[in-house]
């Protein structure tokens, strides 16, 4: 028997959606009712904030993990500056034993020979801490003596042999070819040396002046 709900109030209506009249099959074509559908738009806006909501903490606890991360590599890196510098100390701190000889420019002049007279110009260094202790530079004036017969230190004797005018010359002396176990002014003892050394000029020495020179070591 077939109810005809046009004549009934509507909320009787509702109440019967779930007779055996509505599970005919003519009934699964009806739209869904506007109540229906303000439920269904509802509950998908508050699951779509819900998710919104839940990637939104997701980013923020993968940003904090992101900077714990870098501040843990970071500190766990080797202190590459500060190995090479104590490194570096150490090197320089070893006493040498030999003198050495480095030509950063190798000059195309006459050779200097021992007996010769030389001019240079000239910066000392204490190899240790590389403190300056003098350079002919700071007062414009050259040095000159005579290579080979006492008139400088031994280091300065040997390392000057050979080099040629208008070269340049690092010098690395110990200190038994500088000046031993005695104080040189600035100079602590035992210093080992360096010494940067531009060859101005070079000449034979006359006998004469070669003679007096000796004569004035010996009796030194």
């Amino acid at each position: 028997m077939l109810v005809d709900y046009s004549s009934l109030p509507l909320s009787n209506a509702f109440q019967d959606l779930n007779s055996d009249v509505f599970k005919l099959p003519i009934f699964d074509k009806i739209p869904i009712t506007f109540q229906e559908k303000s439920m269904t738009n509802s509950t998908s806006t508050s699951l779509s904030l819900k998710e919104k909501l839940t990637l939104a903490s997701a980013g923020v606890i993968l940003a904090v993990v992101i900077i714990a991360a870098i501040f843990l590599v970071g500190s766990l890196l080797p202190k590459s500056s500060t190995s090479s510098t104590s490194s570096s100390s150490v090197a320089t701190a070893t006493p040498l034993s030999q003198l050495g000889i480095n030509d950063t420019q190798v000059g195309t002049g006459a050779a200097v020979k021992s007996g010769d007279t030389v001019t240079v110009h000239y910066t000392g260094k204490l190899r240790k801490t590389g403190v300056k202790f003098d350079s002919s530079l700071d007062s414009g004036k050259p040095a000159s003596f005579v290579i080979g017969v006492g008139q400088v230190i031994p280091g300065w004797d040997q390392g000057l042999i050979g080099m040629k005018v208008g070269g340049k010359r690092t010098l690395e002396i110990p200190a038994a070819l500088g000046y031993g176990a005695q104080a040189q002014g600035p100079i602590p003892a035992n210093s080992d040396l360096i010494f940067d050394i531009e060859l101005l000029d070079t000449k034979a020495t006359p006998a004469a002046d070669a003679s007096s020179s000796i004569s004035t070591n010996s009796q030194q």
